[in-house]
């Protein structure tokens, strides 16, 4: 195998037209590369966290002047409190939530190999989760200007999910659409590929586990956004 073939960028691209193969690939490895990809991912997040901040430090204030619980004196005082608030949270979010996303996703994966008698291994499954999560990254990569040049208000209804063929509304249907990302389920069709690849195994069980894992966390998140709506001022 050529080094060419084995570069970052050739797996990047691997992954996005011919997934089955690359995952093939790097499952037969006893030390698949993941670790540029890894960080590059995590660069890429952060990036686009800093880039982000400052609308969403505009955001949350909006939140609190529009809040009929905060006195003009408590705005004053939170002003600060909320900046560094979103920096710090930006910061730790965009370096360790990758990490503990490909985590999560490894986790599942290995319960499912258990569920089925399979020995993949952990390392193995978290090299499946990294490399699965590019459409993810995607997707936050092609919502960041649309966040950035849409009002503050309009901060909670910007996403690329479904629900942004509807007008922004405070409904079930709609918080529901708004977990419905068709980066999302790219994604969840990689970690299925990459599981089977890894078990030695056909993806059907696997994509079917994870399609319905996704729908019943997805209803349960629309159910608790739904009772969370009447925050939203609008």
């Amino acid at each position: 195998m050529s080094e060419n073939k084995d570069s970052l960028w050739a797996l990047l691209w691997g992954v996005l037209v011919s997934p089955g193969e690359t995952f093939e690939r790097l499952s037969a490895q006893e030390r698949p590369p993941f670790l540029a990809a890894a960080f590059l991912f995590t660069g890429i997040g952060l990036v686009l966290a800093l880039l982000l901040m400052p609308k969403m430090q505009a955001y949350s204030l909006w939140m609190l002047q529009n809040s009929p619980q905060i006195t003009p004196e408590q705005l004053v005082a939170a002003r600060p409190i909320i900046g560094i608030y979103v920096a710090v949270s930006s910061i730790i979010g965009g370096l360790a939530g990758p990490w503990l996303y490909w985590l999560a996703v490894a986790v599942v994966l290995k319960l499912y190999d258990l569920l089925n008698a399979k020995n993949s291994r952990f390392g193995a499954l978290f090299v499946v989760a990294v490399y699965g999560y590019l459409p993810v990254l995607l997707s936050a990569i092609i919502t960041l200007p649309l966040m950035l040049v849409t009002a503050v208000q309009n901060i909670p209804w910007t996403s690329v999910s479904l629900a942004a063929l509807l007008p922004a509304q405070k409904t079930y249907l709609y918080f529901f659409l708004a977990r419905c990302s068709p980066f999302t389920w790219w994604s969840l069709a990689l970690w299925g590929i990459g599981w089977a690849k890894c078990a030695k195994s056909k993806p059907n069980g696997v994509l079917i586990f994870l399609f319905g894992l996704w729908l019943v966390l997805s209803l349960g998140v629309a159910a608790y956004a739904l009772s969370k709506a009447g925050a939203i001022p609008g």
